[in-house]
């Protein structure tokens, strides 16, 4: 958190955010390609649906879910999909404001990105204490794995140890 503080109106914690998810999601789903797309290009003003889409399901991931977002959203509602907004716990109620305003409340999913990382850990590690660390380390691998490819997330390596 110190590096978030130091340069003045440059922000990591949304690209730590996208590719924790993006390595949760690769080590829930072996079987599934997981398509990583660069953290700074944000999916609001760009042709990508979301951060991540797997099925029907678009994931967003953000640490500010802003009025900008919903009308991606809503589009992802078109074709059948199911938009999911993983956020900060505290910046939900903004999301939920936001949706309401687009009439799309109760049709986007919204989730604490930090609950839908912590769960699949748990299940993961079988809720076994004994599996906490090679668990935690297996998804550290796989974010510095993918982090080493975005070149605006190379430097937010996690060491461990």
């Amino acid at each position: 958190m110190d590096r978030q503080r130091k340069p003045p109106g440059k922000t990591y914690i949304g690209t730590v955010l996208q590719h924790l998810v993006g390595a949760k999601l690769e080590l829930a789903l072996p079987d599934t390609k997981i398509i990583h797309n660069g953290a700074s290009v944000a999916d609001a003003v760009s042709a990508r649906s979301g951060d991540f889409v797997i099925d029907d399901a678009i994931i967003h991931c953000t640490t500010a879910p802003s009025r900008e977002r919903m009308p991606k959203c809503k589009e992802n509602l078109q074709p059948g999909k199911r938009p999911i907004i993983l956020t900060l716990a505290k910046t939900i109620g903004a999301a939920e404001g936001s949706s309401e305003a687009l009439n799309i409340e109760g049709r986007v999913e919204m989730m604490d990105a930090l609950q839908f990382l912590a769960a699949k850990l748990y299940e993961m590690r079988l809720f076994k204490t004994s599996r906490r660390k090679t668990t935690s380390d297996k998804l550290v691998e796989k974010y510095n794995e993918i982090v080493r490819t975005d070149a605006s997330g190379a430097s937010l390596r996690i060491a461990i140890g």
